[in-house]
């Protein structure tokens, strides 16, 4: 899986994660104008978010996982945690499918109190897992393409264009496929041609 997202083109993730959904959508959206089912209108609207949501998750995977044995000997990275972190809101998004799906999920969210405050504590650990996962592969990619230990000032690019995927994809594809492919210039090689 790690090998088709490196040779995934920039315009393929980009179809995947923005483009198929908003055609589901208006799919979606004719649907549910001609019928009231409202309960189901919301199990399908999880639906169309796995396609963009795992997606996701596996480019963070592809790069974490895939592209670490590019980091060179002397830089560590904790890929324990990176994985831990990776699994949270993998865990919580489809607990939450599965709460819709069997319409648990309504009459869960309407019952208040405790899980309500519950399912926004989930939402927070699991948007902060994303955070760490989106400074992690921007750290990654950087410390392949420096090849040394690099702070955020080094790879702060990289973080907000992975968090900014719509942008970013078009720009950080490309050198992923150079680096899994081993063609990859870093920045010293770079400067050396002008």
């Amino acid at each position: 899986m790690i090998k088709l997202f490196h040779k995934a083109k920039h315009w393929q993730l980009f179809v995947l994660v923005m483009v198929v959904p908003i055609i589901i959508q208006f799919i979606l959206f004719a649907t549910v104008f001609r019928s009231a089912n409202m309960n189901g209108m919301f199990v399908f609207v999880l639906l169309i978010a796995l396609v963009p949501v795992f997606v996701l998750l596996g480019w963070f995977w592809s790069i974490a996982v895939g592209l670490n044995d590019r980091l060179l000997d002397g830089i560590k990275m904790n890929l324990k945690r990176f994985k831990f972190f990776w699994t949270v809101p993998l865990i919580y998004f489809s607990l939450l499918i599965i709460l819709f799906i069997t319409n648990g999920g309504m009459r869960f969210m309407s019952e208040g109190g405790g899980k309500v405050g519950l399912i926004v504590l989930l939402h927070l650990l699991s948007m902060f897992s994303l955070f760490y996962c989106l400074n992690f592969c921007a750290k990654t990619l950087k410390a392949i393409e420096l090849k040394r230990s690099v702070t955020f000032s080094d790879y702060a690019s990289e973080f907000f264009l992975i968090w900014f995927f719509v942008i970013g994809i078009w720009i950080l594809q490309p050198k992923i496929n150079e680096i899994s492919q081993g063609t990859s210039k870093n920045s010293d090689e770079l400067l050396d041609q002008f």
